[in-house]
């Protein structure tokens, strides 16, 4: 069989990335062109915009970039309410803490006013919703923008998908970038390594798809064509990095049959083709077209599609006709082809693309922002940036109604499309969205996929006595699976419940009314079970992880202790399970992690505990910041090369961590002397920041909590809520973002 590879003058069947025409003149009234992959005009980075909710912002601080650093003890001296400045990564961004009854916007108005001041915004809070938390998603228009776009965010209200398997069959590719490696397909059936072929498909140790071009099982992708098309198809959605692919949880089979420079055989496009139907691929993304008729290429769609497999194509990008100049594999006269046009912002076509009486359907393929190799992100176009568009509709659409049959899904696209381009291509341009909604015959509720966490709990005490606690859900509850889900205990055991209802004054929260004279010395604690539903039936999702219902990680928890004096010992905590940033050649990993406290105290004593899993403990720093801004320092590079922390931190302890060198579990006086938090009102953003200081280890913080007793006369019951704080190791990702808009990318 004939190479494919860059295209020549000849007749020989190729693969090539430079777009550019080939016409040959064959039998019958048609001309064909060879193969190549359908690529691209632009190819720079695009800038970093973070896709906030403008109407939640932290109230203690604002983000600045100052054009000097010369200029932060100015603004720290002459603006009032600003107590103190932290840098942000690189590019001159800062964040400044302000002091308890600062007013936000007034602080924020006085820097607009400096002429040193480049930007300056409020904090805003990432919110687990529907619409993807994947900080470049507001750069990315067919998904996010106003005009021209697919309305995917509409279906994503129907869910997100499930695992439905997309072999990507092009230049392999990068199964390791942080945005797509959780979507990476996985062949169980093979035991990875043993030099077997376990499952007797033809290919041993095939973990993760072929290479074809050297004819092992690493497709790994070494030109970025199709990391570029992997990360349109399915990045991972709302993981807070990165982008977010069309279908957030779908799987994606690398297919290498593209070399480095974007040329390959046509028989390894037949292999590849032949492996995504043996091992269980439903849609097949081919973004390569050009070449003559091949009856071997013809024949393997012909078996995925007797398989149940769509075949989505790149229509080619010569600006030419395919109906008089045909395009292969997009030409294939096959009820399982799909070729796909480029459109554009404006809903124009692309001025590059192929168009025609037997082009199906145009999608979005200029200046898209994609995966690119080694971590990175960047724009391409061309018609292979349009077919994984649709090959990620498909994919969504399948993943949410999984006993449509090929047909049936191709149908349901093609018949709820937009009337844009229709002339140029079959159906007008893909609409995502009116394609879901069809699908269910109703207009979908934008709440219906979003699930539920509890915000906050307050204990309530009336004449010496606890008798309720106030419940803040995100959204409004099903009372009854509230009812079903609720506990309360005391020091002498489970406490009755005598009424639970919504209140009248906001349908969000839940006011659980006590039985019984609570007003015994000791821990009264709440548990809602991860079985409490909201109005569409979303169980409770306490963790974020959007995963709801998970009996330990999304149950929630709120306790109080009742002192037999006038002060109050509360315990905050909090979120469970954060994955530390490990640090890198040239910056150390950041992590930062909030408990929020609602409660106006004043602090007496404060101790911490801490339980930190990490390997090669000596190489974490970490620190506690007050709402005020003060920060203590508790632990400073101790332990060497012992594993883990297990820490109780407090005043009162017999022993310093000063010249600890190994052993780190039990009581202990913290680096510096937590006495510096005694005064200060406790309401508000506590901050813990862990700084991995040292390569190569990673660790997870299990749980932090803060014990917190307070000289207030009143004697109130305060809660410390487990699993409902809000996190976000959001400065680092910051940090890359701002480094990677600075940074050259490489010429693909």
């Amino acid at each position: 069989m004939m190479p494919i590879r860059f295209a020549r003058k000849s007749l020989s069947r190729s693969a090539r990335a430079d777009g550019t025409r080939r016409n040959h003149v064959g039998q019958g009234a048609t001309t064909t062109r060879p193969l190549h992959i359908e690529s691209l005009e632009c190819r720079q980075l695009m800038a970093a915009d973070l896709s906030f909710d403008i109407n939640q912002y932290a109230s203690d601080r604002l983000l600045v970039q100052l054009r000097s650093e010369a200029t932060l003890s100015n603004i720290i001296e002459n603006i009032q309410g600003i107590v103190q400045a932290d840098p942000i990564g690189e590019s001159g961004w800062h964040q400044l803490s302000l002091s308890l009854g600062t007013d936000l916007p007034s602080a924020l108005l006085q820097l607009q006013q400096l002429t040193d001041v480049i930007t300056v915004s409020p904090d805003f809070r990432v919110n687990l919703s529907t619409t993807p938390n994947d900080p470049l998603y507001a750069s990315q228009w067919p998904l996010s923008g106003s005009a021209g776009r697919i309305d995917a965010g509409q279906a994503w209200n129907y869910g997100t998908g499930s695992s439905i398997i997309v072999g990507v069959i092009d230049t392999g590719i990068d199964y390791n970038h942080p945005d797509l490696a959780a979507n990476i397909w996985s062949n169980n059936r093979e035991i990875p390594g043993n030099g077997i072929d376990d499952d007797g498909n033809g290919y041993r140790d095939d973990i993760r798809g072929w290479n074809f071009v050297g004819n092992n099982n690493n497709p790994m992708d070494d030109n970025g064509h199709g990391t570029h098309v992997a990360g349109t198809i399915g990045a991972v959605g709302n993981n807070g990095i990165g982008v977010t692919g069309v279908a957030w949880n779908v799987k994606l089979m690398p297919l290498k049959f593209l070399d480095s420079q974007g040329s390959g055989y046509l028989s390894d496009a037949v292999r590849a083709v032949d492996y995504a139907r043996a091992n269980g691929a439903k849609i097949i993304n081919a973004s390569f077209g050009g070449g003559g008729f091949s009856s071997a290429m013809q024949t393997a769609i012909q078996r995925f599609q007797q398989a149940g497999g769509i075949f989505v194509a790149a229509a080619g990008n010569e600006g030419a006709n395919n109906a008089t100049t045909a395009s292969y594999p997009a030409n294939y006269a096959l009820p399982n082809v799909i070729s796909v046009a480029a459109s554009t912002s404006t809903n124009a076509l692309a001025s590059f693309s192929n168009y025609g009486s037997n082009v199906d359907i145009a999608a979005p393929g200029q200046n898209i922002l994609s995966t690119l190799p080694g971590g990175r992100y960047g724009s391409l176009s061309g018609t292979s940036m349009a077919a994984p568009h649709v090959a990620g509709a498909l994919a969504l659409l399948w993943g949410q109604s999984p006993s449509l049959s090929a047909t049936e899904l191709i149908s349901l696209v093609m018949s709820n499309t937009d009337s844009a381009l229709v002339g140029k291509t079959i159906h007008g341009k893909l609409n995502l969205g009116k394609a879901a909604t069809a699908l269910r015959g109703a207009s979908p509720d934008s709440k219906d996929s979003v699930a539920p966490f509890i915000q906050s709990a307050r204990w309530n005490n009336r004449l010496e006595v606890i008798d309720s606690v106030i419940l803040d859900f995100s959204e409004e509850m099903n009372i009854e699976s509230v009812v079903g889900a609720i506990s309360v205990s005391g020091p002498g055991g489970p406490i009755s419940v005598s009424n639970i209802e919504k209140s009248s004054s906001d349908p969000t929260q839940v006011v659980v009314k006590l039985s019984g004279n609570n007003s015994t010395t000791g821990t009264y604690k709440i548990d809602v079970a991860a079985t409490a539903r909201d109005l569409a039936g979303n169980l409770l999702n306490q963790d974020g992880d959007n995963q709801p219902g998970e009996v330990q990680q999304d149950r929630f928890s709120s306790q109080t202790q009742w002192l037999p004096t006038t002060q109050v010992r509360s315990t905050y905590s909090s979120a469970q399970g954060v994955t530390l940033r490990d640090a890198t050649l040239f910056r150390a990993g950041m992590t930062r992690v909030a408990i929020d406290i609602a409660d106006a105290m004043t602090i007496e004593n404060l101790s911490v505990e801490l339980s930190i899993n990490h390997t090669y403990a000596s190489d974490l720093r970490v620190r506690l910041i007050s709402p005020s801004g003060t920060a203590v320092t508790l632990v400073n590079r101790r332990g060497g090369s012992t594993d883990n922390l297990r820490l109780t931190l407090a005043d009162t302890a017999n022993r310093a961590l000063a010249g600890v060198s190994s052993v780190l579990t039990g009581p202990y006086r913290a680096e510096q002397s937590l006495s510096t938090f005694r005064g200060q009102n406790a309401r508000g953003r506590w901050t813990l920041e862990i700084a991995d200081l040292a390569t190569a280890d990673s660790g997870v913080l299990n749980s932090a909590k803060l014990h917190i007793t307070s000289t207030d006369t009143i004697r109130t019951a305060s809660s410390a809520s487990h699993g409902s704080a809000f996190y976000a190791a959001i400065w680092q990702m910051m940090d890359n973002l701002f480094r990677r808009h600075n940074s050259h990318p490489r010429n693909l």
